[in-house]
Parts: C-alpha cells; sequence; structure tokens
C-alpha cells in the first residue's frame, strides 16, 4: 500500500529543474502544486487520526464527526495516489517515444 511518505519520496526523485524551466515566480509550477496536495492529504490523515483517537479515548467528538474526517482523509489520499499514477502513465509513455 503506498503512503504518504511513498508519495513524498517519488517526488524527491523526480531530476532537479534547471533555471530554464523554472515557471515564474507569481505561477507555482507542477512539482509545487503536486507537494502542496500531498500536505493537505497528509493534514487531513492526520486530523483523521486525532478524530478516531479522541473518540475512541471518550473525547469531545460525535460518530459523525469521525466518520467525515476518515472520507475526508481517504478521499484525498485517493485522489492524491490517482495524480501519481497518471503522471506515472505519462512519464511511462514518454519513455515509450521513438527518438
Amino acid at each position: 500500500m503506498t503512503t504518504i511518505n511513498d508519495l513524498k519520496q517519488t517526488i524527491r526523485m523526480t531530476p532537479d529543474r534547471s533555471a530554464t524551466m523554472q515557471p515564474k515566480k507569481e505561477e507555482p509550477g507542477f512539482v509545487d502544486t503536486l507537494m502542496k496536495g500531498i500536505n493537505e492529504a497528509d493534514k487531513n490523515i492526520q486530523k483523521a487520526d486525532q478524530a478516531i483517537e479522541n473518540f475512541a479515548t471518550g473525547g469531545k467528538v460525535s460518530i459523525p464527526e469521525a466518520i467525515i474526517a476518515l472520507e475526508q482523509a481517504d478521499i484525498s489520499f485517493k485522489f492524491i495516489t490517482q495524480v501519481r499514477n497518471k503522471a506515472l502513465e505519462a512519464y511511462h509513455e514518454i519513455m515509450r517515444l521513438p527518438v
């Protein structure tokens, strides 16, 4: 099973962008946007973990709140995993192109 750390490691393995490939400062690049999405998914997972822990220990979290937090974490994780899969598919397709 893929984890958030696996996704972050995959992003770090991409080659460094040269100065000519840097996007304009006011526009975030693809990697920046992807890392933002990964960090957001990580926050949702941590929020869900905290909600479940609070519910289990008798905290001020109701069952619907805990379930909503879990679903948000699940959806964001599935979304970022699918983005990664599509990026890898595109990379493999480019590598198959004849030069």
